[in-house]
């Protein structure tokens, strides 16, 4: 077993072009054959304690970086709550990239959610899909008529910039680094949380919005896709800390509150504080 692949196992979900290029030549594959092997490679790291139906995805971006999601699910909250693999996929991508993805694999055909939500950094739908062993297809067939950014004459940049936190970062500056970046140009109301981990580790997630609206991924769940990548599974969070605008016409402290409920049995620590 390559170094690389057991990486995947303990936490790690991204793999820069130079560490790609080698697991190519391990491997004897090419970029979309390495892809398709990512996402069984990552699959058994889904958390399903509710459906047990465990979903890959691995997507590259114009830079060559690759980055892998899961979907994963919370015993004591609503399904509404769930990560997608293809949202885990595109919050870490743009957390730590300001490239946007290119090809996605993935090892279901992905729900219309996810369609939706990936049409947000593709309205052009020129993504390219890798769909199980299936033939490569374009997210205007898989997707074809999407409503779109577009069709709301938004056209603020999904992806930005990769929201960096320093060693001296606190939980509070986390959560206003990524309300700061976060995607929110229907609403307008920046959000971002940050958690910590049972080791002192912080990690931070920024709201993504979408123009159907309902497909949008929430701040925890994204702080939660960073920390799983980064090692830190749901169970390890100790605290949580939203920041949002005040006053803004969405308010996302009731769901984030109930989500930390279900979190280590309740016994996570909540506060929310304005930007």
């Amino acid at each position: 077993m390559s170094d690389e692949r057991f990486a995947v196992q303990i936490g790690r979900f991204q793999f820069s072009c130079d560490a790609i290029a080698r697991m190519q030549v391990e491997r004897g594959l090419d970029s979309d054959q390495l892809l398709r092997q990512l996402v069984l490679d990552v699959q058994p790291r889904a958390r399903v304690p509710v459906s047990d139906f465990r979903v890959g995805a691995a997507g590259m971006n114009a830079e060559g970086e690759v980055f892998l999601g899961v979907n994963v699910e919370f015993s004591g909250a609503s399904f509404a709550q769930t990560i997608h693999a293809e949202q885990f996929l595109v919050s870490l991508s743009r957390t730590r990239s300001s490239s946007p993805l290119v090809k996605i694999a993935v090892s279901a055909p992905p729900c219309g959610h996810c369609r939706q939500f990936v049409t947000e950094f593709d309205p052009e739908g020129n993504l390219e899909l890798l769909i199980g062993q299936e033939v490569k297809i374009s997210m205007k067939e898989l997707l074809p008529q999407a409503f779109s950014p577009l069709d709301l004459k938004v056209t603020e940049p999904f992806y930005s910039r990769p929201l960096i936190l320093s060693s001296s970062t606190t939980l509070e500056e986390a959560a206003r680094i990524a309300a700061l970046e976060s995607y929110v140009p229907y609403s307008r109301c920046r959000a971002g949380t940050a958690v910590k981990s049972v080791k002192g580790e912080i990690f931070a997630g920024s709201a993504l919005e979408n123009a159907a609206y309902n497909p949008a991924l929430p701040p925890l769940q994204a702080a939660l896709v960073s920390a799983y990548a980064g090692g830190c599974p749901p169970e390890d969070v100790v605290e949580v800390v939203l920041c949002q605008d005040t006053g803004a016409q969405i308010d996302y402290e009731p769901q984030i509150r109930d989500l930390t409920k279900a979190l280590s049995g309740g016994d996570v620590a909540f506060s929310a504080i304005g930007l």
